[in-house]
């Protein structure tokens, strides 16, 4: 072998030695990112899982909050019915007077 092949081999063992280095590199680069990609996929779901949550506990408070005004649109209306067969007691006492 001469010296200019026994060059261009070293040259080939340097760049493939490079090339699995670099290969190297970019795998463990990789595996980081599907890590990260899966960890950010749990933070996704876990955050669907609580906005489901929290849209079902907003639809129940919604529900008992018209029930509840409801509740008090019947009550104040009684009030109010009540006040006025007084009124109409007084006035009928008042025409048998």
């Amino acid at each position: 072998m001469t010296g200019e092949q026994e060059e261009l081999i070293q040259d080939l063992k340097n760049q493939v030695h490079l090339l699995m280095t670099r290969y190297s590199e970019l795998r463990q680069k990789y595996d980081l990112g599907v890590l990260e990609s899966n960890n950010l996929q749990e933070q996704v779901n876990d955050q669907k899982i609580k906005i489901e949550t929290l849209e079902q506990q907003y639809n129940t408070a919604k529900v008992a909050t018209s029930v509840l005004a409801k509740d008090i649109d019947v009550s104040e209306a009684r009030v109010e019915i009540n006040r006025i067969v007084r009124e109409i007691d007084d006035c009928i006492a008042l025409l048998n007077r």
